[in-house]
C-alpha cells in the first residue's frame, strides 16, 4: 500500500514548514526553477501525483534551524520536487492558502497592496461599482447566454484590467476590459483593482464567493505585476554591480537559460542576456512562488466539474521602459496623473537603488524580467490537462511613445491586446476547436 500523507495534528506543522521551505527554494541540497520544467513531462498521466514523491519529505531535516537534504543515495530532482508540491495541492487543496497565509505572517512574502486602502481604494472600488453595474443591467435587459456571440467574464486583476479611473467625465487611459465592457456582446463583472497583487487576489479569494454567483464562460486574471514592483520590491531582485559581479557563463543557470533562450525565434538575445546577468536569485525565488500559485490556482479551479468548460485567460505584460520622466504635456490628464501616482517609483527608482543606473542596463533588467514571467505562465498555457487554459503574450506590442506611464500602456494598445482577446475567446468558446492555439500573441 502506497504511504499517504496523513496531515495529523501533531505531524501537519511539520510537514508545512517543509512545504514552505520547499517552496521558497529554502532547502539546501534541494533546488528546483519553473524554467528546467516541463509540465507535460514532469506530471504526465502514467506517472501518477502519487504519494511515492512524499518519501521526499522525509529526507528533508532540520539542522540549526534550517532544513537540509539527507538522502545520499540520489539527488532530489526539479521534478521530484514539484510533484511532491503538486502532490500535497492535490491531496490538501486548501494546503497551499494555508502556506501562503504562513508565508504572509511571517513576513517571507511581504503582501503591501494598497488596492482597497486610500484614495487609490476608493478609485477602485467607484470604478467597480460603476463596471458592475453596467454587467447588471445588461443581465436585467436578458443577456442571450445561448447565443454564441454572448460571453459572460469574470475579471480579477490588477491595473491592466482597472486603471484608476478619474471621476471628472475622463478616462485618461481605458483599459482591456473597458474595452470588453464597450462591446455588447460581452458582460463582464469584475473583481479587479489598480495596485494588487496576486497573492492577495488568491489570499483573499474573492473568486470563490463569486464564482457560482455569475457562472461565467470565462476567466480572465492579470496579476503578478504589483507583486514585482510594488513597495519597491523589485530591488530585491535584482544585484548591485557594484558590489557583486553580474553573472556570467560561468554560472550553470545562467548558461542554462541563454541556451534555451537562444532557441526563441522573437528575442533580442544581447538585451536578454544583459539584463538576465544583473537579476538576483530572488528574482528566480519569485517566478517559482508566481509558478506554484498559478498553478493551484488553475488546479482547483479545473478540477470542479462545473467549470471546466470554463475558458481561463491569462496575460504577461509588455516590456516596461523604467523611467522618472512625468509623460505628457503640462496641462494633460496623462502628466496629472503622471505626477498623481508618481511614475519612476515603481521601476526607476528601484533599481536606481541598487546602482543600476545606466537606461540600457535598466531597459535590458526588464525586458529580461518580463521574458521570463511570460515564459512561466505559456509553460502553464500548454499544459495538455489545462485544456481550458490560453495565454496572451504582450510582448513587443509597444514602442517607447505607447506608454502612459511607467506601467501601464495607452488606450489604443489597450484595445489592441483586447481584440486579441475576443480573437481567443472566439476560437475557443464552449470548445469549438479541436486544436487550441494555446499561446495568443498581440500583433
Amino acid at each position: 500500500m502506497e504511504k499517504t500523507f496523513r496531515l495529523q495534528e501533531e505531524t501537519g506543522d511539520i510537514y508545512i514548514d517543509k512545504i514552505k521551505a520547499l517552496f521558497l527554494n529554502k532547502v539546501k541540497g534541494l533546488n528546483w526553477y519553473y524554467f528546467d520544467i516541463d509540465l507535460n513531462d514532469t506530471l504526465h498521466e502514467e506517472s501518477p501525483y502519487s504519494t511515492e514523491w512524499s518519501s521526499l519529505l522525509d529526507d528533508i531535516v532540520l539542522v540549526n534551524g534550517a532544513y537540509e537534504y539527507q538522502q545520499t543515495k540520489t539527488k532530489g530532482s526539479d521534478s521530484e520536487i514539484l510533484k511532491c508540491l503538486i502532490t500535497f495541492i492535490r491531496n490538501y487543496p486548501n494546503l497551499l492558502t494555508d502556506v501562503v497565509r504562513r508565508l504572509f505572517d511571517l513576513n517571507e512574502i511581504k503582501n503591501n497592496s494598497d488596492a482597497d486602502e486610500g484614495l487609490m481604494g476608493n478609485f477602485n472600488e467607484k470604478d467597480r461599482e460603476r463596471r458592475n453595474k453596467i454587467y447588471t443591467d445588461k443581465i436585467r435587459r436578458g443577456f442571450d447566454r445561448s447565443d454564441d456571440n454572448k460571453v459572460v467574464a469574470l475579471a480579477e486583476g490588477d491595473s491592466w484590467f482597472e486603471f484608476p479611473r478619474v471621476y471628472l467625465g475622463i478616462d485618461a487611459v481605458k483599459d482591456i476590459l473597458d474595452w470588453l465592457i464597450e462591446d455588447d456582446n460581452y458582460a463582464v463583472y469584475s473583481l479587479a483593482a489598480g495596485g494588487d497583487w496576486l497573492s492577495n487576489m488568491l489570499y483573499l479569494g474573492e473568486y470563490i464567493e463569486e464564482l457560482p454567483k455569475v457562472s461565467p464562460d470565462v476567466f480572465l486574471l492579470s496579476g503578478g505585476g504589483n507583486d514585482l514592483v510594488g513597495d519597491r520590491r523589485l530591488a530585491t531582485m535584482v544585484i548591485n554591480p557594484h558590489l557583486q559581479t553580474p553573472t556570467d557563463e560561468s554560472n550553470v543557470l545562467f548558461r542554462r537559460l541563454l541556451e534555451r533562450r537562444s532557441k526563441a525565434a522573437k528575442i533580442d538575445m544581447v538585451k536578454y542576456k544583459r539584463g538576465l546577468s544583473l537579476l538576483s536569485d530572488e528574482f528566480f525565488q519569485f517566478i517559482n512562488i508566481n509558478m506554484v500559485q498559478y498553478f493551484a490556482f488553475m488546479y482547483s479551479i479545473t478540477q470542479l466539474r462545473e467549470y471546466q468548460k470554463m475558458l481561463i485567460i491569462t496575460h504577461g505584460y509588455d516590456f516596461a521602459i523604467p523611467t522618472n520622466r512625468k509623460r505628457g504635456n503640462w496641462v494633460s490628464v496623462q502628466r496629472v496623473l503622471n505626477n498623481f501616482l508618481d511614475t519612476g517609483k515603481w521601476l526607476y527608482e528601484a533599481l536606481n537603488m541598487k546602482g543600476i543606473t545606466k537606461d540600457e542596463d535598466q531597459t535590458a533588467v526588464m525586458y529580461a524580467v518580463i521574458y521570463e514571467f511570460n515564459e512561466m505562465l505559456i509553460g502553464l498555457a500548454n499544459y495538455k490537462n489545462f485544456k481550458t487554459l490560453y495565454h496572451i503574450d504582450c510582448r513587443g506590442v509597444a514602442d517607447e511613445d505607447d506608454w502612459f506611464d511607467e506601467l501601464h500602456l495607452k488606450s489604443g494598445k489597450f484595445k489592441l491586446i483586447s481584440q486579441t482577446y475576443k480573437k481567443c475567446i472566439r476560437d475557443n468558446f464552449r470548445m469549438k476547436n479541436p486544436n487550441p492555439s494555446k499561446v495568443y500573441r498581440v500583433v
